[in-house]
């Protein structure tokens, strides 16, 4: 495990587990933007990191939080999940032009129904 991992690690998880969720919530609520002020929130209950260190946490949660939010759209709407591959998909489409989850997740149950009207 390199250096910023193990950092990072460090410092979320010796966080109580209601900072934990307060931390996500704030990260969540802003877009995961406004890395100083979640660094001076942190620092206010006595967690000392810095913003380039938060901004890492904050991206790979983000990630984590955006195939969570895919996943359950998906399933919201045609009550299975997807398969890793189809997720990879969705986030790639999603990181090219700004689909939602609920536009890729339609969109591959159409390519669903077009390969089973062929096969």
């Amino acid at each position: 495990m390199n250096r910023v991992n193990t950092v990072k690690r460090s410092f979320y998880y010796s966080l109580s587990p209601e900072h934990q969720r307060e931390l996500d919530r704030r990260l969540v609520e802003s877009g995961f933007a406004d890395y100083g002020e979640h660094q001076q929130w942190l620092a206010s209950i006595g967690c000392t990191i810095s913003k380039t260190q938060l901004s890492i946490y904050g991206a790979k949660f983000r990630d984590r939080f955006e195939d969570a939010e895919i996943q359950r759209g998906y399933e919201r709407l045609y009550g299975e999940k997807l398969t890793p591959t189809q997720l990879m998909i969705c986030r790639v489409a999603q990181l090219k032009d700004g689909s939602s989850a609920s536009d890729m997740a339609k969109g591959f149950k159409s390519i669903d129904r077009m390969a089973k009207n062929l096969g």
